[in-house]
């Protein structure tokens, strides 16, 4: 659980490239720009990483070599690009590119994030809505009903059911809650689990989930083509970045295939797990030499479908909460409204 409050952000790797950067620039040695970062560092671990980073310095490591000893927190596309600019003496240069890329990366996923959370947090209120209605709300009425011995409607004595059902049984049904749910994220988490999860977020989001995908695999690949990673390291750090077994197995192929000199477009498009636009242009990219600038494109490209795709499942998703909060509201009006109608009409 503490791993998931300390720990290193987008937007923190972010700020160390680009606070780098600006240092670099300057004028500033590396050493002395990396001990101003570490006081400028809030974040617990990146600070502690950022202080074995300047004694490996010390030591006589390189910037890229003090950098691959902290994998969890300057992942592989992070350490390439230093690399890169270490062997150019153009550091600062790349830094700020990858600064760049990291903050365009971090705004793209926090719309993602804002767009599903949105849901899922309405969903979650109306549920703990309705669990309260269920055991402080019915129960008076029930024995209001019960006082006069007037008949119910069969949804008011659904209602009535289910409310007692909860309040009498609410530890059992929460504590089978609480299984279900740690049975499920264990599940989640196993190899299995994880293949099913990837193939819905891929097959079964309207193709959101696949255009997400596709910006992640266009954006990772440009940054590591132009920091001159080579073509096949670049693809196996990509599979890594996107996260999902059913493209890292993909990629997989891909990498072998190339090996034996089979260009990338040709494994792609026999994959279905791709949108046919990625292995064509890819395949303009390595016939013009011009890889890196489509790639640039289809991730600007995949981010604005993304973006559309979000706003659209947002927009189509708030009517339908809306008749959905309705017909639930009608239905506990009616089945409260009409024994009290009844019970006024005997009185």
């Amino acid at each position: 659980m503490l791993s998931l409050f300390n720990r290193v952000t987008t937007k923190d790797k972010a700020f160390v490239a680009r606070q780098l950067a600006t240092m670099l620039s300057s004028g500033l040695t590396l050493d002395k720009a990396l001990t101003i970062l570490h006081s400028q560092i809030k974040n617990p671990l990146l600070k502690k990483t950022l202080k074995q980073v300047i004694e490996d310095l010390k030591k006589g490591k390189t910037f890229s070599e003090a950098l691959k000893i902290h994998p969890k927190v300057f992942d592989r596309i992070f350490v390439n690009i230093v690399v890169s600019g270490e062997a150019v003496g153009k550091l600062a240069e790349v830094l700020t590119r990858l600064a760049d890329q990291l903050e365009q990366q971090d705004v793209f996923i926090s719309k993602v994030r804002n767009g599903l959370y949105y849901p899922l947090f309405i969903i979650f209120v109306m549920m703990i809505i309705m669990i309260l209605m269920m055991i402080y709300v019915i129960p008076p009425l029930k024995e209001v009903f019960e006082e006069f011995g007037s008949q119910l409607p069969w949804t008011t004595t659904a209602l009535i059911n289910i409310s007692d059902f909860v309040a009498t049984y609410w530890m059992i049904v929460f504590s089978v809650l609480g299984i279900l749910i740690v049975l499920m994220i264990y599940f989640f988490r196993t190899k299995q689990g994880k293949l099913i999860l990837n193939k819905i977020a891929i097959n079964y989001t309207s193709g959101l989930g696949k255009d997400i995908y596709m910006a992640r695999f266009a954006q990772t690949m440009s940054m590591l083509i132009q920091a001159g990673t080579p073509i096949i390291e670049a693809i196996e750090i990509t599979g890594e970045v996107m996260n999902n077994i059913v493209y890292q197995r993909v990629l997989s192929r891909v990498m072998k295939q190339m090996e034996k000199g089979v260009p990338m477009s040709v494994q792609l498009e026999k994959s279905k797990s791709f949108p046919t636009l990625i292995p064509q242009m890819i395949s303009v990219g390595e016939q013009t030499g011009k890889l890196e600038e489509v790639l640039n494109n289809l991730a600007r490209y995949y981010e604005e479908e993304s973006n559309s795709k979000l706003k659209t499942i947002n927009s189509l998703f708030e009517p339908v909460i809306i008749v959905l909060i309705g017909l639930g509201v009608a239905f506990i009006v009616f089945s409260v409204i009409m024994p009290i109608y009844q019970i006024a009409e005997l009185g």
